[in-house]
């Protein structure tokens, strides 16, 4: 047994040798060699002590550079170049415009500083630079991050007007969006963006992490004119040309929305909106991107209303939950009907956004209150792996909201408080009834 013991102390002293401590007091030569070494432990706490607070040089800030192609010490050099901010700023933007340097070095520098975000101010000069870089990859980096780090909205408007002739699609379209964004501000860039209401180029359009289609850039296009407002109406004909006669789907989608944002009446522009949301002559694709236009219309959409309730049955969950949404930026006074519906549905997360946005309305009815107290009583099947408690746990926040209109739901309140299985639920039921019984919201 003692030898065991021996053993065992033996090895533990052995993990914390010296030869595995950095010294607080360490120089940045030292930490520099650690953060080189071959030992990915110390390198990481090598660049953890050289963001530590102290003035570093320039090879320090190269070395941790390198090190974000290490994939074990990659976050901690990263982590370290954050927090170094302005003073890795300079020294980054000379990696981005250094010819000796790869496309991937230039491309992650300019990551970096995109990250890095206003405390890498000092870079621009060098971003602006590389907006001329021979790599479309490293011009599109550029042009985000001269954007983050320009304060200046005129020379935003020049740099995104100029970088509209990119010969890349992705950077012509991030120019666009760009400009979008900017708004009236953006109105001298209009006839530069006009032409491109014929550029039918694909650029890569992300889903989600994982997934990913393409848009033309047209389709851009014309979304920038709607968000620049009264200064694009001259470009009305334009629109209502390609809403009508424009092969791809979602640039007629794109068309039709800036026309009923520009246009007095916008009947024509949400027709053309309202006829992608028929499953039998659009895909999901193009629905709901209908339906997320016509809830940024608002108001403006309010004929669109008939079809909207009818795409609360569509089989895409998604669909559901943004058509619940956008019927009540619609017309919240009469919205509360049809999205009651919604909490009949299978799927759970339909149900939690439908309480939630029923929730944000300024009145419910003692309907609503109903249908909400309903939901507390869903059961989870675990044999079909079917799951509600996100939806009670809606339920019984929105309740508690509402403060004593909600009265007739303690018991069940109560019953969950004490008995639900999942333990938000429990918490979310128990602070309802706090503020039930308090008679306020």
């Amino acid at each position: 047994m003692r030898i065991a013991v021996l053993v065992v102390v033996v090895c533990l002293s052995a993990l914390v040798s010296p030869a595995t401590i950095l010294a607080q007091d360490a120089s940045e030569a030292e930490l520099i060699a650690q953060l080189q070494g071959k030992d990915s432990y110390l390198a990481r706490k090598a660049a953890q002590q050289l963001s530590d607070g102290r003035k570093v040089s320039p090879d320090a800030i190269r070395a941790l550079f390198v090190a974000l192609d290490d994939r074990w010490i990659s976050g901690a050099a990263r982590s370290a170049l954050l927090a170094l901010g302005p003073q890795a700023a300079l020294v980054l933007g000379k990696i981005v415009v250094d010819e000796d340097q790869g496309e991937k070095a230039r491309l992650s520098a300019l990551q970096t500083l995109d990250a890095i975000g206003d405390d890498a101010r000092a870079a621009l000069p060098y971003a602006t630079q590389a907006t001329q870089d021979p790599s479309s990859n490293v011009r599109y980096w550029a042009l985000a991050v001269f954007n983050e780090l320009e304060a200046d909205d005129e020379r935003k408007v020049a740099m995104n007007t100029t970088m509209l002739s990119d010969e890349a699609a992705d950077v012509r379209s991030y120019a666009v969006q760009s400009l979008e964004v900017l708004g009236p501000k953006a109105q001298s860039a209009v006839p530069q963006i006009t032409k491109l209401l014929d550029d039918s180029a694909e650029r890569f359009y992300p889903i989600s992490n994982h997934y990913y289609t393409t848009r033309p850039v047209c389709y851009d296009a014309a979304l920038a004119l709607a968000g620049i407002g009264d200064g694009a109406k001259s470009e009305l004909p334009k629109l209502r040309q390609m809403m009508q006669d424009y092969e791809d789907g979602m640039a007629r989608i794109a068309a039709g929305y800036a026309v009923a944002r520009l246009q007095e009446d916008p009947q024509a522009g949400v027709e053309v909106l309202t006829a992608h949301l028929d499953p039998k002559s659009a895909n999901g694709n193009e629905t709901e991107e209908a339906v997320l236009l016509l809830l940024k219309l608002g108001a403006r959409a309010r004929a669109a209303l008939p079809a909207l309730k009818r795409t609360l049955q569509h089989e895409d969950g998604l669909i559901r939950i943004l058509s619940s949404s956008a019927i009540i930026e619609i017309d919240p006074a009469n919205a509360e009907a049809a999205v009651l519906r919604l909490l009949d549905d299978e799927d759970s997360s339909v149900i939690v956004y439908a309480i939630e946005d029923l929730n944000n309305l300024p009145k419910l009815s003692n309907d609503a209150i109903a249908a909400f107290t309903k939901v507390l009583g869903k059961q989870d099947d675990w044999e079909l792996d079917i799951f509600f408690d996100d939806a009670r746990e809606a339920a019984a926040i929105a309740l508690g909201s509402r403060g004593a209109q909600s009265i007739n739901a303690l018991p069940k309140l109560r019953q969950l408080a004490k008995e639900d299985p999942d333990e938000d639920v429990r918490e979310a039921a128990a602070d309802a009834i706090k503020k039930i019984e308090g008679g306020t919201p």
